[in-house]
């Protein structure tokens, strides 16, 4: 399975990270345009999401297409802005359900253990809150 970490920019001139997983199994090669990728908005820069120092929160959006993970430069359509890849990498696992998303790999060389959480609590447009926050050995509390 892959992951991609892409920078969103806005027309507004704004930014965030759109974080997409594929799912168990890979994406479809036969529709790359089926809604498959679990994504994830995150407010932070890169480095805080591939070095997993850190915790932080996302939004998590409705599932993407399957063609971001090929993308390494995009205009989006409707005047949305434009995507650019800033990591990828490998997933070993990704456990996703209600109450919990738990996600191995590596990004960017780096290797990636997080836990994410619901926080109870959504963005204005609707979004449900995660919070995520490093697991496995070295992490605090293990």
């Amino acid at each position: 399975m892959r992951t991609v970490l892409l920078r969103h920019s806005t027309p507004d001139g704004a930014s965030h990270l759109d974080w997409m997983i594929e799912p168990l199994g890979g994406a479809s090669d036969d529709d790359p345009d089926a809604r498959c990728l679990t994504t994830f908005r995150i407010e932070r820069e890169p480095d805080d999401v591939v070095t997993s120092v850190r915790g932080f929160d996302a939004a998590r959006l409705p599932d993407h297409r399957a063609v971001y993970l090929d993308v390494f430069e995009h205009e989006l359509s409707g005047g949305r802005g434009r995507v650019v890849r800033v990591a990828s990498g490998r997933v070993d696992r990704c456990d996703v359900s209600p109450a919990v998303v738990r996600v191995t790999g590596t990004l960017a060389g780096a290797r990636l253990d997080l836990r994410g959480v619901p926080l109870g609590r959504t963005t204005e447009g609707g979004e449900r809150m995660w919070r995520f926050e490093p697991c496995g050995p070295g992490a605090a509390g293990e």
